[in-house]
């Protein structure tokens, strides 16, 4: 989901109007969130947690620092995207005010 989140940031990226550092905010925002989740994805799965994702991981647990680190990560990760996206379509309002 990472690729298509960043395609479909990249059609629309021209169109963005954001103060410039908010727009560069946005930017790290985007990269940091999902290089940060192709991460913490795959320490969750070299490490075998269960704690978000009970149905794929059946029969796997890990230490309990360890389902608590992957938990963490994968709420920063999830605050991180949302706050790309809400700065993004932001962004878009004030293009299709102008």
């Amino acid at each position: 989901m990472n690729g298509i989140f960043l395609v479909a940031l990249g059609a629309v990226w021209p169109e963005v109007r954001l103060f410039p550092r908010l727009k560069v905010a946005a930017y790290w925002c985007a990269l940091c969130g999902t290089y940060g989740n192709w991460l913490v994805t795959t320490l969750a799965a070299i490490f075998g947690t269960a704690a978000l994702s009970p149905i794929t991981a059946a029969g796997f647990s890990a230490q309990p620092w360890q389902e608590s680190f992957v938990t963490f990560g994968f709420m920063s990760v999830g605050l991180t995207i949302i706050g790309c996206s809400v700065l993004v379509l932001w962004g878009l309002r004030r293009a299709a005010a102008s």
